[in-house]
């Protein structure tokens, strides 16, 4: 369980099983009393950006953040997969249901960054009901398109256990045929925050446009000069995703 803290002092370390692993996840606890809404961020592959910013930022704001790694990554035992990353985003969400924690389940959002974006549609594909709204951050949109190439295969694999280039490449190509997120869009009804920068060349404008278009509701905002980790823009996404939180779910 969640060991007790003091409001926004430091973030909570905690673990939660899934499929015979222990994951380390942190809980941000927002300010304020009673139930608080609460954001669960995902990160891409392999994680250098878990956007630990944005959930500080928002347990300012009210609202409580958990950030946290799948299978094979970041210390956690196992092998990394996409298949692993949604099952341990579901072995996540029943885990916090169990927990006393100050949780509004009627105002859970899902912050999706690049791969993370992909896997938070998948998982809300599935589960529509478990969440108020996604927030996608430079999000995969089409696994197609954007293809995981063999330079970058290359230097994730050595810090994602039993990966090779050729496995990535590979379970990235089976998520286009089976469970590609351009083509789950359309029946994801919920509200859907889509931001890009248009110097990314991972998230291109033209694939944002589309999703956005295909998305039953969904708000697209392009930051200009941004590229894919948002560099030297931080501060303008924060505000951005803040913001339309604070319209659409309340504080």
């Amino acid at each position: 369980m969640i060991p007790p803290g003091d409001f926004n002092v430091d973030a909570r370390h905690f673990q939660f099983p899934s499929h015979g692993f222990e994951l380390t996840g942190f809980f941000y606890p927002g300010r304020g009393a009673g139930l608080r809404p609460t954001c669960v961020l995902i990160h891409g592959i392999p994680g250098n950006q878990k956007n630990l910013d944005m959930a500080e930022a928002m347990t300012e704001l009210g609202w409580n953040a958990v950030v946290w790694s799948p299978r094979g990554s970041w210390g956690n035992g196992g092998t990394y997969s996409i298949l692993g990353m949604r099952e341990d985003l579901a072995a996540l969400v029943a885990y916090l249901q169990a927990t006393d924690l100050a949780l509004d389940w009627g105002r859970l959002v899902l912050l999706g960054y690049s791969l993370g974006g992909a896997i938070a549609i998948q998982f809300i594909h599935s589960h529509p009901e478990l969440a108020r709204c996604l927030v996608l951050v430079a999000p995969t949109i089409d696994f197609l398109e954007s293809s995981l190439t063999g330079e970058y295969a290359s230097s994730v694999s050595p810090v994602l256990a039993g990966t090779t280039p050729e496995s990535l490449q590979k379970m990235w190509m089976a998520e286009a045929w089976e469970r590609n997120p351009i083509d789950l869009i359309a029946e994801v009804n919920i509200p859907i925050l889509l931001i890009a920068g248009d110097r990314d060349e991972g998230t291109p404008i033209y694939l944002a446009e589309s999703m956005a278009a295909a998305a039953p509701n969904c708000d697209l905002v392009i930051l200009p000069g941004a590229d894919h980790a948002f560099s030297g823009r931080r501060l303008e996404l924060i505000e951005t995703v803040t913001g339309w939180l604070s319209n659409t779910v309340g504080p």
